[in-house]
């Protein structure tokens, strides 16, 4: 089916306002093959292994929305469009997030399509800013494949306490995309700055909506929307996963809602206070919340 022009105008006229940025070892006795504790960290390195193939890495961090999440939902039902960012809003807020009150200037945009790809086509002919920092190997690949769901973020470097950072301008006369770094933390444990998701885009197929229920669409429009998620993510992530929604499942096979590892993957991220420490801090962090939780259900 051709490309839903109203879709688009309605799409286009929301994503123009956004402006896309881009202690010492106590000695023990060698644990015996199979023992617990062999058993336990096993299974945290599995976990951490997951999150690596799950979310990308922006410099040596995890990326997050930090402030300002509004949601907006695009070229779906109108009776059934502020329920689906009413269970958008509410998961966010479940996982640790706080959320701006509607109404409110979009952040993360949600569209049904007819024709996703070439929607996601348009959006980067006429609206190129919104890919703003993507290399082109990788924008090619996002519009080079039909599939059932395309998403993407603009993610930028802002000081350890939020503040945007003013370019350094041209370096040696040639120009630069480097930032300027004011107050830098004097400490291995933590970085100077952050990365901030700040605007979030999921275009989805409307023609593999039938079968799913609002809370799937709602709990998967949840990861993407809140994490920056590697390419191939819905096919590396678990069977049980609501990441593959949208992969041709059987939307009956699929939990009701964000899988148990969906949920505390979000939490171990979201409820993080402070997010300027490594990735590798990061996803330890995240398994320490993922291994103390999963198994309480």
């Amino acid at each position: 089916m051709k490309l839903n022009s109203l879709t688009f105008i309605a799409a286009t006229s929301v994503l123009f306002t956004l402006a896309p940025t881009a202690a010492q070892a106590q000695e023990d006795a060698p644990a015996s093959p199979g023992s617990p504790s062999i058993v336990v960290e096993g299974r945290k390195q599995e976990v951490r292994e997951e999150l690596k193939n799950l979310i990308e890495v922006e410099d040596d961090q995890l990326a997050r929305f930090e402030s300002e999440f509004c949601p907006k939902v695009i070229g779906f039902d109108p009776e059934w469009t502020p329920i689906l960012e009413q269970l958008i809003r509410d998961n966010v807020v479940a996982v640790g997030m706080k959320v701006e009150p509607a109404p409110c200037k979009p952040t993360a945009v949600v569209i049904f399509s007819y024709d996703p790809q070439d929607l996601v086509k348009g959006l980067r002919q006429r609206m190129p800013g919104l890919f703003e920092g993507m290399p082109i190997p990788q924008l090619d690949r996002l519009t080079g494949e039909a599939r059932g769901a395309y998403s993407w973020r603009a993610v930028d470097m802002r000081s350890r306490d939020g503040i945007t950072l003013q370019p350094a301008g041209d370096i040696g006369g040639s120009p630069s995309q480097a930032k300027i770094v004011r107050n830098a933390a004097g400490s291995r444990l933590v970085s100077s700055v952050r990365y901030d998701i700040v605007n979030s885009y999921l275009v989805l197929d409307l023609e593999r909506t039938p079968g799913m229920s609002l809370n799937q669409i709602a709990a998967f429009a949840t990861m993407h929307l809140l994490l920056d998620l590697t390419e191939r993510a819905p096919e590396v992530s678990r069977s049980t996963s609501i990441l593959r929604l949208f992969s041709g499942d059987d939307p009956e096979t699929l939990p009701p809602e964000l899988s148990r590892f969906d949920r505390l993957t979000l939490e171990g991220l979201y409820r993080i206070r402070f997010n300027n420490v490594s990735a590798s801090q990061q996803r330890s962090r995240m398994v320490k919340h993922i291994s103390q939780n999963e198994a309480e259900e």
